[in-house]
């Protein structure tokens, strides 16, 4: 007797289940539902709608893992949207694919995406679905650098989450998303309060993913404030972590972090953590990365020529990434006036005027 076929409406449910362990950032019950799902899908007659539904969580599947290649596949071959198709799936297309274009630095597309997906929101009646939405998008204005915007998504996140004690998690992570906006807006004792505020409740509830994203950002504080000491000592402490190292995202980000601390610290481990960082971004192919390393190696062997440094930063430019363009600019301006070359200093400080302008034609756009 041949095995009874599934209705795809249970297969539906399912994913739904599995959505709601993705947004709680649990890696190892998005791996079971992904098992199950898959095999669940063996014994289901097609359908287009959930075929599509598990094609854009498993994408956010990926994206969860930091597997950057797996996710650009899974989600280049999600097809159009079906004009028939139901609200539910409306919204998570729209909203996935701005979670995509976003982990990609594609942030005009992701906005665009989200503003669609935002029309649709009223329909979900999950609470924390919808607190995501507003993490998600206080996410994108933040890498913007539009901080109140980004601020009072997040408080409307916080506001949700904090309504339900098995969301405590992701209440956490909004508050150090709140937190890393006060970073920018050079609020560092508020920022250093919510971090820490953060880091206490994620220790007590044993989450290794926050406690590990705690002590990168407490880095990434220092860094700002210019301790670079304090800076090394968190950015290990979170690279310190098994689940921070099995992440790529963070990982990279973490062991950039520390680098660029150990070469303002004159500290001769920066060439091992720079060379890490190189071999790193090759193997994950994350070329944004590998060209933030080879700037550092440049300044920390004192060989970097100005028109070498351009070309650096036309990869940077040419993929629109004009936060990183500032900042990086800044950077070479400030290896250039340490050395009295005033004139190379000047021609990146423009550059990062440059970055600024066409970030404020972005923020037009949006």
């Amino acid at each position: 007797m041949g095995k009874l076929k599934i209705h795809s409406a249970e297969v539906a449910n399912e994913i739904s289940k599995w959505t709601r362990v993705i947004s709680q950032n649990d890696l190892e019950k998005s791996a079971i539902y992904k098992e199950k799902i898959q095999n669940l899908l063996k014994n289901t007659d097609e359908d287009r709608e959930v075929l599509l539904y598990y094609q854009l969580v498993n994408g956010r599947h990926e994206m969860l893992l930091g597997n950057i290649e797996k996710a650009n596949h899974i989600m280049k071959s999600v097809g159009t949207l079906d004009e028939k198709a139901d609200d539910i799936i409306n919204f998570y297309f729209y909203f996935y694919k701005g979670q995509y274009a976003a982990y990609v630095k594609k942030y005009d597309e992701a906005i665009s995406f989200y503003k669609i997906a935002e029309q649709r929101l009223k329909r979900v009646n999950e609470d924390l679905e919808v607190g995501t939405f507003h993490h998600k998008v206080a996410s994108i204005y933040y890498e913007l650098k539009q901080n109140f915007i980004s601020i009072n998504h997040i408080k409307k996140a916080i506001d949700t989450f904090k309504a339900h004690e098995e969301y405590t998690a992701q209440a956490i992570d909004s508050l150090i998303l709140h937190a890393s906006n006060c970073i920018d807006l050079i609020q560092f004792d508020e920022a250093e309060e919510k971090y820490q505020e953060a880091l206490e409740k994620s220790k007590r509830i044993n989450n290794e993913v926050l406690i590990g994203k705690c002590y990168h950002n407490l880095a990434v504080l220092y860094y700002a404030k210019h301790d670079y000491e304090k800076s090394a000592q968190y950015a290990k402490k979170g690279m310190g972590i098994q689940m921070h190292r099995d992440n790529s995202h963070y990982y990279i980000q973490s062991l950039y972090v520390l680098a660029n601390a150990l070469v303002h610290l004159g500290n001769q481990e920066a060439k091992e953590y720079i060379k890490e960082g190189i071999q790193y971004s090759c193997d994950i192919q994350n070329n944004e990365y590998i060209v933030k390393f080879e700037i550092l190696d440049l300044m920390c062997e004192n060989s970097g020529a100005a028109d070498v440094f351009s070309e650096k930063l036309d990869y940077i430019e040419k993929n629109r990434l004009y936060v990183e363009l500032e900042d990086l600019s800044e950077q070479i301006s400030k290896y250039f006036k340490e050395r009295n070359d005033y004139q190379n200093a000047i021609r990146f400080l423009e550059k990062k005027f440059d970055a600024q302008i066409l970030q404020k034609k972005v923020e037009v756009i949006l």
